[in-house]
C-alpha cells in the first residue's frame, strides 16, 4: 500500500506540475517544429528571470538558450524577450512562459502569475517548482488520509 501511495503522489505531482498546453488553442503563439530545430533564446533580460535547473531555480541573463520543452519566469518589475522559431515576444513582470510541443508544433504559452500569491524562499527566490511539489504532496496526503487513512495489515 505504501508503494501505491508513493506512486499516487508521484502521479499527482506530475499532473499538478505539468501545466504545459495540451491543445493548440491554449497557445499564445504556435510555430512549426521545423522552424526551431536548435531551440531558441531568451534575448534581452531586465530584472530577475528564472529557469528551472537541475539544482532548483536558476537566475539567467541575456542570450540564454531555451529548448522546445522548457520554461522561464519573470520576477517583479522584470521583463524578458524571447525568440523560438516564428514566435518572438517581450513579456513583462510575473509571467511564466511555457514552451512545449503540441500536435507536432511548438506551442508558446504565457501564464500571468501576478494573481497568485508569490512563493519565495529565505533568499527571495521564487519557489515555482517547490510550491507545486508542496501543493501536490498536501493534496495527496489530504486525499489519502481524508478517505479513511491507510489500511495497514499486521
Amino acid at each position: 500500500m505504501a508503494a501505491g501511495f508513493v506512486l499516487s503522489c508521484a502521479g499527482l505531482l506530475v499532473a499538478v506540475s505539468g501545466a504545459q498546453a495540451q491543445a493548440l488553442s491554449d497557445c499564445t503563439c504556435v510555430t512549426g517544429l521545423s522552424t526551431a530545430p536548435n531551440g531558441g533564446v531568451i534575448g534581452t533580460v531586465s530584472g530577475s528571470v528564472y529557469v528551472p535547473g537541475s539544482n532548483g531555480i536558476v537566475l539567467v541573463s541575456s542570450n540564454t538558450a531555451i529548448s522546445t520543452s522548457s520554461e522561464f519566469s519573470t520576477g517583479d518589475s522584470s521583463l524578458a524577450s524571447y525568440s523560438i522559431g516564428g514566435c518572438s515576444a517581450t513579456v513583462g513582470a510575473q509571467v511564466r512562459v511555457l514552451i512545449s510541443v503540441v500536435q507536432n508544433n511548438i506551442c508558446v504559452q504565457h501564464v500571468d502569475e501576478s494573481t497568485a500569491p508569490p512563493l519565495v524562499d529565505g533568499n527571495g527566490m521564487p519557489l515555482i517548482i517547490a510550491g507545486g511539489a508542496v501543493a501536490a504532496g498536501g493534496a495527496a496526503a489530504a486525499l489519502v488520509f481524508g478517505l479513511g487513512g491507510l489500511n495497514v495489515s499486521r
